[in-house]
């Protein structure tokens, strides 16, 4: 059966769905490599700094550096965060385009065409972001996971105290506290805070 022009159109409409899909999941995979590898690289230089000209690990320059550098790392996290966020809008929108153009191809051929309230070739208007669970994995859920541990090393970083003997308090009821706002907070943006409009 010979194509039509709007089914040649949507075929190859479909294609350009599907790549665009496939190439907002690698940058997504781009941009956590590139923080999981910045953050390494950042924790491994303090601890390194910590050590000075020894082979132990000294707590005060360890816990100094640390109340600025876990910070800045929380910085790029959320920046890193909210990237992903656009990303998962993106494919979000070529899922649904996706869908779209396969019911309208699952359509007998004589209703393909009747009424004009959707062609395959429109534009998505008013898409909405699918609701995320707290637990549905992905590379974002992971970001808000690590985001949620350095918030919670900055809160143990800032009330850590060393007493003059050289004895370290850690804060764990602080660090637990940083994890937990760290974490509902980045999983409540996503899931409320941020409206998809396109």
């Amino acid at each position: 059966m010979e194509r039509t022009r709007a089914e040649e159109f949507a075929i190859e409409a479909y294609k350009g769905w599907l790549e665009s899909m496939h190439r907002s999941e690698q940058i997504g995979e781009k941009r956590l490599e590139f923080f999981l590898t910045f953050a390494t690289a950042a924790l491994g230089a303090v601890l390194a700094l910590a050590k000075g000209d020894g082979h132990e690990i000294q707590p005060e320059p360890a816990v100094e550096l640390g109340k600025w550098v876990l910070p800045f790392l929380l910085v790029v996290g959320l920046l890193t965060f909210f990237r992903m966020l656009q990303r998962d809008a993106q494919t979000d929108r070529c899922m649904q385009q996706l869908e779209r153009t396969g019911r309208w191809f699952a359509k007998p051929e004589e209703k393909r065409y009747a009424g004009d309230d959707w062609e395959p070739w429109k534009r998505l208007e008013g898409v909405q972001a699918k609701p995320r669970k707290i637990m549905d994995g992905g590379l974002t859920s992971m970001m808000i996971t690590l985001n949620g541990l350095l918030m919670g090393l900055w809160f143990g970083a800032m009330f850590t105290t060393i007493t003059p003997e050289g004895h370290v308090i850690v804060p764990f009821e602080r660090i637990a506290f940083g994890v937990l706002i760290g974490w509902f907070g980045g999983w409540a943006y996503r899931r409320w805070g941020r409206k998809m409009n396109t």
